[in-house]
Parts: structure tokens; sequence; C-alpha cells
């Protein structure tokens, strides 16, 4: 790395790493490929070139949380780990900070036509993450690589616990928020935030930290995305045997006259026959207990943190940052258009949801359902970030960020 991009102290003002703001640039535009793009619908394959496209769905969303955790390493010190009076400002920084995001993020969710928006989520792992920030690098690095593989089991059986505690369609929204089994919770995401976090305090603009990130890179997408290649390819096909129901619930069976003389109401269906208590209330009913399929855990679903999604998400996120700062210095003036959008990231994502609420508002949602519309957003917010970073500096969003944080240091 240049010695302009190395980073300074903590009181000084930090040089932009133009390859961080690339990397920034590539998950905004991950993001719109998700909203906006035809992806292919099943996960990717690893003989079919044409399925790869996939690793945006989910992808994305995993590398701008670690983006998000290397930067709130850099404004809590970066290599060098705050204490006393400046560790506390840098909290207040953080604090502001999430409840702009999550206040932001609350309005598009009032507006967003059925897309989900990570920002509230976003925001609480900041304020999750502040009583790590003094950890080791190493043991936060470890430890959230760990929690990868701990997490979403514990997911899963909470998940499964939950429902069989509640009524089928009782809804526990906080619950959700938190650990639910899908890319908008806190606990999973947290996990990437602590990795970019314990990146930022090993040096990012050391050249031995990047051979590390992308070799770490390559073991995990080999570990969860080969895994899981190795699952889902690798198994047979067969029907799975259907569990009994519990009583009281609906129970599909192989034709059975018996079953009439129980009181149940039976439907008949080709080669079946499924029955129900008549006196079943779904407003009241609650399920069995029934453990998860652990089996699961090692295939590739994207926003499922999964065991595999989110090792081999990781991995390819570590390979995309770590690539990012070894070639955008060496090319900088052709990456000034991506680097300029991750500069902007809080406002272009934001963008999106204001455009699709007003194209909805009018009626025109047809026009946000294929490539080409995604393909002029790209291309809209390739040529508007560079122009209005040059002329008016930071995005509107990121300037409120910035007076929030400013504001909140000063009361730390």
């Amino acid at each position: 790395m240049p010695s302009t991009e190395r980073l300074q102290a903590p009181a000084a003002p930090l040089p932009r790493i133009v390859g961080l703001d690339v990397a920034r640039g590539l998950a905004v535009i991950g993001m719109l490929a998700q909203h906006f793009a035809s992806l292919p619908p099943s996960p990717p394959s690893l003989f079919q070139p044409g399925s790869w496209a996939g690793l945006v769905s989910g992808g994305s969303t995993i590398l701008f949380a670690v983006i998000g955790g290397i930067s709130i390493g850099i404004i809590t010190g970066a290599a060098r780990r705050l204490d006393g009076q400046q560790l506390l400002r840098a909290k207040m920084k953080l604090l502001a900070r999430a409840a702009v995001i999550f206040l932001l993020g609350a309005v598009l969710n009032a507006i967003s036509p059925g897309v989900g928006v990570i920002l509230c989520v976003y925001a609480l792992c900041y304020i999750a993450v502040i009583p790590l920030l003094r950890v080791r690098p190493r043991t936060l690095a470890l430890g959230a690589v760990a929690g990868m593989v701990v997490v979403p089991v514990l997911l899963a059986y909470l998940t499964a616990f939950k429902q069989w505690r509640l009524p089928v369609n009782a809804s526990f929204e906080e619950f959700d928020l938190l650990f639910a089994l899908n890319g908008l919770s806190v606990a999973p995401l947290t996990l990437y935030f602590l990795l970019g976090i314990a990146l930022s305090r090993f040096d990012i603009s050391s050249g031995r930290t990047v051979l590390g990130m992308l070799v770490s890179g390559v073991v995990l997408v080999v570990v969860g995305y080969g895994g899981g290649w190795a699952v889902t390819e690798g198994e047979g096909a067969g029907t799975a045997a259907v569990p009994p129901a519990p009583a009281g619930g609906p129970a599909t069976a192989p034709p059975d006259n018996a079953a009439l003389t129980r009181g149940l109401l039976c439907m008949p269906e080709p080669g079946q026959v499924t029955c129900i208590d008549p006196n079943f209330d779904p407003d009241t009913y609650k399920p069995a207990w029934q453990a998860p399929e652990l089996a699961d855990q090692a295939r590739r679903v994207p926003h499922s943190n999964h065991v595999a999604e989110m090792l081999g998400g990781t991995g390819v996120a570590l390979l995309v940052t770590g690539l990012s700062l070894v070639v955008a210095p060496r090319v900088r003036r052709l990456v000034v258009p991506l680097a300029a959008l991750g500069t902007m990231a809080l406002t272009a994502y934001s963008l999106q949801f204001v455009l699709l609420y007003t194209v909805s508002y009018l009626g025109g949602s047809d026009l946000l359902s294929d490539n080409q519309s995604f393909l002029v957003m790209t291309v809209a917010l390739l040529v508007v970030c560079p122009v209005w970073r040059r002329l008016l500096g930071q995005g509107p969003f990121e300037r409120l960020l910035s007076a929030a944080a400013r504001r909140a240091a000063h009361v730390g």
C-alpha cells in the first residue's frame, strides 16, 4: 500500500482508503442487484457459471456488514485501540450514528413496498459491538468465525422452540429483529461486524493483513460453499417421510376408512386422504416439538444464516475486500466512480427505496422488475456520485451522520 493510504493516529483526520470505498461501492451495487436484477432463482452451482450471479443474493449483505465493521474499527482507533476519554467519545459517535441510521431505516421501512431494509438492524449492530471494542483482535476474529458455526444452530433451535410455544399465527417482531433465521436479524449480522472490527485492528493497510484476508477468504469459501455444494449436489433424490401430525392438527395419510370413524373431516385427494379435526382452531394450535433439521445448515440458501451461507459469504467478502485493497490503489483513476459510490453508500442505498416507493405509488412497479432497471440505476449512480463528491463533498445522509457524530463527541 502507498504510504499515503496508511492509517494515522486517531487524533488526526483519517485519509480515505480507496480500496475500502471500492469494496463498499461493490456492496451497494450488489444490494441494487438483489432488489432489481433478475438473479438466478436457485443457489449457485460450482459447474454452472451462469448461476454464479446468485452469490449476490445474501453475499452483498455480508460484504456490507463486514465493511461496516471495518469502518467502526477505524472510528474507534483502527490498529491502536482507544481508551479513556477518547474511547468514550468514539462510543458516543457510534451511538449517534446508530440513532441516525435507525431513524432513517424506520422511515424507509415505512415507504418500502415489501423490500427488506437493513438499516434498522445495521444500527442495532452498531450498539451491539460497543461492549466488545476493547477485545483483542485475534479473539474477536476467531470468536466471530466460531460464532458463524454455533449461532445458526442455536437460532434454529430457538426458532423451533418459539414455533412450539406460540400459536401458529403468532407474531413476535422483537424476536425476529434480534434472532430470526434470515439475513435481517441482529445476532448473526453482528458477527460480520465483529470480524470487520478485528480486521481494522490488524491494520488493513498492511500487506500481511491483506494476504491473511485473501488466504482466509479462500479457506472459508472452500469450507462454507464447498461443503454446502458437496451436500446439495451429492445427496440423492428421494422423498422425505411426512412426520405424524400432533393431535388435532392436519394429517396426511394413505386412504384409510378408519379415519372416518374417529370424527375427523377427511378430504380425498389422488392417492391419499387429508384429515383434520373439525374442532381444530389455528389461532390456538401449538405444534408438537420438532427438532430442526441440522443438515440444512450445510445448504447454501441466500439470507438463511445457515452455517454454509455465513462461512462462504464471509469468505467472499474477505476476498472482495482484500482484492479491492490490493488493486484499487494501483488503478485509482479507473475506480473513481466506484470509490465515489462507496463514499456515499448510505445515500445511494436509501435512494433505491425512495425510487421504489415513487414508482410503486405511480403504479409502475413493472418497470423495476428487470435487469434494465438495475443497469440504469447503477450507471446513474456511477455518474452522479463522482460529480457530487467533487463539487459538494459528502453525500447528504453521510453529512448528517458526520454532524451527529461530531455533536455526540463533544457531549462525550
